[in-house]
């Protein structure tokens, strides 16, 4: 049976190997504690020489988009920064979520929130039937898209924003002109139609589905009415 032998040279230098990775771990915790004493110390140092929207002013231009793939950046909102254009990538819809409202003004460039709270409402009127009418001069049209995103073998139908614009203004997405708009492109109020809100046009269209739903009640009262008195007659 074979035997092994163990060299007492080995030992020693096995010991000495292990001694010194425990002498490397201990100084890594000691660069590790360090560094995160460093790190509080310059959070310390930071907010009491900045206030919040200075340090996410300083360095939310230097965040580009390939840093979102790291999370939320500054806690509160995701800088989106590119030479041309930027990808929401599955960003899906929910009836539980807010609507998302870009701005066409170029100066400003930002993702809005669209809200229907009552917090950031005052002035609050019931619509009347002057501003429902509206609609009713507004021209449903079917089109095809010079988009370069549409297919140019479909057909769409719409609204034209500069028509609807000169209706009814509230009802337009608007932006201010610039040197390159054509001026036909400019509306008689100095700006540039982008699109209209769709979304809005929901609210006269209720306005008339209340009062033909209130005028198909009276009807249909003075109906049984006759009904009735043609009933005792007979």
């Amino acid at each position: 049976m074979a035997t092994s032998t163990v060299i007492p040279g080995d030992i020693t230098t096995l010991k000495g190997d292990v001694s010194k990775a425990k002498e490397d771990i201990s100084s890594i915790n000691v660069k590790v504690s360090t560094l995160q004493t460093d790190m509080d110390s310059a959070k310390q140092d930071i907010s009491t020489r900045y206030t919040k929207t200075e340090v996410d002013n300083k360095l939310k231009n230097k965040v580009e988009v390939n840093d979102l793939e790291s999370g939320r950046y500054g806690g509160d909102f995701y800088p989106l920064t590119g030479r041309e254009a930027f990808y929401l990538w599955g960003l899906g819809t929910t009836t539980a979520a807010a609507n998302l409202y870009l701005n066409p003004d170029p100066a400003i460039s930002s993702v809005l929130r669209s809200t229907s709270s009552i917090r950031y409402k005052h002035s609050v009127e019931t619509i009347d039937s002057e501003h429902a009418d509206l609609i009713f001069r507004m021209r449903p049209v079917w089109y095809r898209s010079q988009c370069e995103n549409d297919r140019r073998d479909w057909g769409f139908y719409g609204l034209i924003a500069e028509e609807v614009g000169e209706i009814a203004p509230q009802f337009v997405h608007w932006r201010p002109a610039n040197e390159d708009d054509a001026p036909e492109a400019i509306s008689s109020n100095g700006l540039v139609a982008e699109g209209v809100m769709y979304e809005r046009l929901v609210v006269p269209l209720i306005h008339h589905i209340q009062k033909l739903t209130e005028r198909v009640d009276e009807l249909e009262s003075e109906l049984k009415l006759l009904s009735t008195s043609r009933s005792d007659i007979g």
